[in-house]
């Protein structure tokens, strides 16, 4: 992300629990959203895309698949936009 008046992007990082105790639907859905994830920094826009409608029509009303996927559909609030290599761009306060 980089963020309104930032020089440098910042990583943001969700802490889930430990893989021996999370449910296999946990794992398959973290995958899912990691390989996502992976497809936007590689700007495979279309499969990126792909994959957060899938993940939200698997999971339901994901936040963060939501957020991207607005974000690829052109959607997002004017002050959000996806940057090369998956920087999300945060001009608003």
């Amino acid at each position: 992300f980089m963020l309104k008046g930032k020089r440098e992007t910042m990583k943001v990082v969700e802490i889930i629990d430990h893989q021996t105790v999370a449910f296999d639907s946990d794992r398959i859905f973290t995958y899912e959203f990691c390989k996502a994830l992976k497809q936007l920094s590689d700007n495979q826009l279309e499969a990126a895309e792909q994959n957060f409608v899938n993940i939200l029509l698997k999971y339901g009303t994901d936040g963060p698949a939501r957020f991207y996927l607005e974000l690829l559909t052109g959607h997002a609030p004017a002050d959000e936009r996806l940057g090369e290599a998956g920087i999300v761009y945060l001009d608003g306060k």
